[in-house]
């Protein structure tokens, strides 16, 4: 069976903030959604993970990686039978 990909959005945001919401994204039952979120700071900061939620599922990370103190890159995954269509939230917590 070949492996395929469907982009659902992408974007950025260069406001400062510690919550951001992606477009409206519609994920398929069943078929694993892949999210990577880039993080960069204008000065040291903290580089601790976000979380994520939204259509109706629940998101896991799956790695994260930092480049010194001010940039860093989280993989999350999440896979479910009836996702609902809306906004992934982004959320920093600081």
């Amino acid at each position: 069976m070949a492996v395929t990909q469907n982009s659902l959005t992408s974007g950025g945001s260069s406001t400062d903030g510690t919550t951001y919401t992606t477009a409206s994204v519609t994920p398929t039952a069943d078929r694993l959604v892949l999210v990577a979120v880039t993080a960069v700071a204008a000065t040291g900061g903290n580089n601790t993970a976000p979380t994520l939620s939204g259509n109706g599922l629940t998101w896991v990370l799956v790695d994260h990686r930092t480049q010194g103190t001010i940039s860093a890159v989280s993989l999350f995954r999440s896979m479910g039978a009836s996702p609902s269509a809306g906004a992934i939230t982004i959320n920093y917590g600081v």
